[in-house]
């Protein structure tokens, strides 16, 4: 390695600390609108259900929303390869500023579409076709922001900054649930019903072109501008097979991505039909949980810069697959806010573990000149398969069975599939980025 070179590694692997923090709040806040535009969808779907999918049978109404909303996940592996590809070669704050202005424009599309009363079939056609925008973009976020985060981060501290980027998912999630939260306390039913559920769309998507402005602002990474050269990444570590990492990435997001729309975005509807919850209860219940999740997760990303990614991950693992069932169960017995709560807490609790962690745990699996596009391939094939039609998949279980138990089963599966994958992977958390 030429002297030139062994300048450029030691300036660029430990980026200077205010500018770091300054890119990592930044994309953060961006991140936060970004997801707040894609999963506020989820908290007024049984208003959505009455406008835009009309049946005679609520259950069918809300299995029209809920395949709506799961749309924008086939798009998601399009905007991986498409926009993935562009992060790895014309940067990653170019494909950012990309997804912003995407999710922007399909939130706001959301928020002025006219109903099914209004304009007939062609409602539903402008939903589907404002969530398979927002799937495009999200597919170009997801591996576009992860690589911005690790690439940004000191070595010893890749799990910490890395978990910003869910900070910034569960931060949407947060932020989605305590509007609609406010909302649905300010107004009357009615209100709601009427226009009050415009309001959240149309006002994260004026938020994210304001977001879309202050990335312009941030510098691209110091690894992407001068990475290390292939020789340098063989000598670092032993590869493992590309294919066999994209396999890897899927399990580990799998089950962060189930816990997130089963655990989290689907709760809402599911407290409220079969827990005894009010809307605003559940709202409020889903919004404090997801508060506790977002609070944690970058201290789980703190802790796995020293104790390593796979304990973490692998103690998440195990708490999905032993507490879902007997909680859920609980839940169905509607034993009031209190429990229900305590409940979601739980959950967030376990989530946060391998949310925080994830971020890294995969982004390190990869090498830069190809991190965006396949953390991004494999989070989306992840999210499309398993994560998305979670809401749908837990209404059409408890449909098929007759059990409201039956989505436990879906989170348990998910954990176990994800903890198979952890046996095949090993530690990255003290090892060089490639």
């Amino acid at each position: 390695m030429t002297v030139q070179n062994q300048t450029m590694t030691a300036d660029y692997s430990v980026p200077g600390a205010s500018k770091a923090r300054r890119s990592v709040v930044i994309a953060s806040l961006g991140n936060i609108l970004e997801w707040y535009d894609f999963t506020v969808y989820g908290f007024v779907v049984a208003i959505l259900a009455r406008h835009f999918f009309p049946s005679q049978n609520e259950s069918a109404a809300l299995l029209a929303t809920f395949a709506a909303f799961g749309v924008g996940f086939f798009a998601r592996p399009l905007g991986a390869v498409i926009f993935g590809r562009l992060a790895d070669v014309r940067g990653r704050k170019f494909v950012l500023l990309l997804a912003m202005f995407l999710m922007a424009g399909a939130s706001v599309l959301i928020g002025v579409s006219p109903t099914f009363q209004t304009i007939g079939i062609a409602a539903p056609i402008i939903i589907v076709f404002a969530r398979l925008l927002q799937g495009l973009s999200a597919g170009a976020e997801f591996g576009g922001a992860a690589a911005f985060l690790i690439e940004w981060a000191p070595e010893s501290r890749r799990g910490f900054f890395a978990s910003f980027h869910q900070v910034g998912t569960y931060g949407g999630l947060l932020f989605g649930s305590a509007v609609v939260a406010i909302l649905s306390t300010s107004l009357t039913t009615q209100q709601m019903d009427d226009w009050g559920w415009r309001v959240p769309f149309l006002a994260g998507g004026l938020l994210a072109f304001v977001a879309l402005y202050m990335r312009r602002n941030v510098e691209e990474t110091p690894r992407f501008q001068h990475p290390p050269s292939e020789k340098e990444q063989d000598a670092d570590v032993a590869q493992t097979s590309t294919l066999m990492s994209v396999f890897q990435s899927v399990g580990i997001v799998t089950l962060w991505t189930v816990t997130a729309f089963a655990a989290m975005v689907y709760m809402n509807t599911y407290t409220q039909r079969y827990g005894g919850l009010t809307p605003k209860e559940a709202l409020w219940s889903t919004a404090i949980s997801t508060m506790l999740a977002v609070l944690l997760i970058p201290v789980a990303g703190a802790i796995s810069d020293r104790a390593g990614r796979r304990i973490m991950m692998g103690l998440s693992t195990i708490g999905f697959i032993v507490l879902p069932i007997p909680l859920y169960g609980l839940i169905v017995g509607q034993p009031g806010f209190g429990t229900i709560l305590l409940i979601q807490m739980v959950l967030s609790v376990l989530t946060a573990m391998i949310a925080g962690v994830g971020p890294a745990a995969i982004a390190e699996l990869f090498s830069t000149h190809q991190r965006a596009t396949l953390v991004g391939i494999s989070s989306a094939i992840a999210v499309t398969v398993f994560g998305g039609f979670a809401p749908f998949i837990s209404t059409i279980l408890i449909e098929k069975t007759g059990s409201p138990v039956a989505p436990a089963y879906y989170v348990v599966a998910a954990a176990l599939f994800t903890g198979v994958t952890l046996l095949t992977i090993r530690e990255t958390a003290h090892r060089r980025l490639r």
